[in-house]
């Protein structure tokens, strides 16, 4: 019987768990309040960003809802 990660190599290619590109995943933006992590990734302009506030960053939505 195959394991998972033998199926998931079949499937998609390579282990889910060590991907080819696991040095190259899009590293997501940080609310600057409670430091959860946003929807937004860290080289998405801040044009395209809701809840962005300049000279203090990205604000995550419940945050965002306090101000």
């Amino acid at each position: 019987m195959k394991n998972l990660h033998e199926i998931n190599k079949e499937q998609i290619g390579f282990d889910i768990l060590n991907p080819p590109h696991k040095d190259k995943l899009i590293e997501m933006d940080k609310c600057v309040i409670c430091g959860c992590e946003t929807i937004y990734p860290k080289n998405m302009h801040i044009d395209y960003r809701y809840n962005y506030v300049e000279g203090a960053g990205q604000l995550c939505i419940e945050c965002s809802k306090k101000i």
